[in-house]
């Protein structure tokens, strides 16, 4: 809005000066400041967008692969929303368990520590120069979705031990951290496959964490934050 609105005002300056009417050279100043707002602005939007387009893309991705890896008696839930400030990219539900997979569809290579608060991802780019950005660490965000799902199962009657992984589904993924929790797709369906609880769900309970789960895909999450909080207390 602000760059079409800065084009229409610079459109009227250039007729003015075209006609020898324009006098004030400081509106200069302001069309040149709409215009430096505004492509920054798009730039922004365009990267947001771009980001959560390659997500959305991962999971689609994720959701095929898991299809064809996992056996039937495993059910996936995808975009799972205990609450309008939390989304879970998937949620597995099988007889050795509840498995909570997080999606992260990163091209490059990551270079970080499983405690650390942010991961280096380094780049090569389109013309072969090297950069490295800052991403925030996807196991920290994968505990804090593990406890409020958790809790969330408590609360509907149907506590369950989640196992948590976090998947990188891009071939072009290369990560140097070390952790039991990341892997590409084929890994995470290995873990999730060959995984032995202390102690496998009972028919009965599978169904109640599934009619729990299914509160939480539909379009509106399960139940608001502050009534999550209520509930937690």
């Amino acid at each position: 809005m602000i760059c079409a609105y800065g084009i229409l005002h610079f459109l009227s300056f250039f007729s003015a000066f075209a006609n020898g009417t324009w006098s004030n050279f400081s509106n200069v100043f302001i069309y040149i400041f709409m215009f430096g707002i505004g492509g920054n602005l798009g730039k922004f939007f365009w990267n947001r967008r771009e980001i959560y387009a390659s997500g959305t893309r991962g999971e689609t991705l994720i959701a095929s692969s898991l299809s064809d890896l996992l056996p039937d008696r495993y059910s996936v839930y995808r975009n799972v929303r205990v609450h309008e400030k939390m989304e879970c990219d998937f949620v597995i539900v099988g007889e050795n368990g509840v498995f909570l997979v997080e999606c992260k569809n990163y091209n490059g290579t990551l270079v970080g520590d499983t405690n650390d608060n942010e991961w280096t991802l380094e780049k090569v780019g389109q013309k072969g120069g090297e950069y490295s950005k800052k991403i925030r660490n996807p196991i920290k965000q994968l505990k804090r979705n593990i406890g409020i799902l958790s809790q969330y199962f408590k609360m509907a009657g149907c506590s369950a031990w989640i196992e948590g992984y976090v998947c990188f589904p891009s071939p072009k993924t290369i990560s140097l951290v070390s952790s039991p929790t990341i892997g590409k797709t084929e890994d995470i369906a290995s873990l999730i496959v060959n995984y032995v609880p202390r102690h496998y769900l009972s028919p009965r309970k599978i169904e109640d964490i599934k009619d729990s789960l299914e509160k939480c895909i539909l379009e509106e999450p399960a139940m608001t934050k502050n009534e999550f909080e209520k509930h937690r207390l």
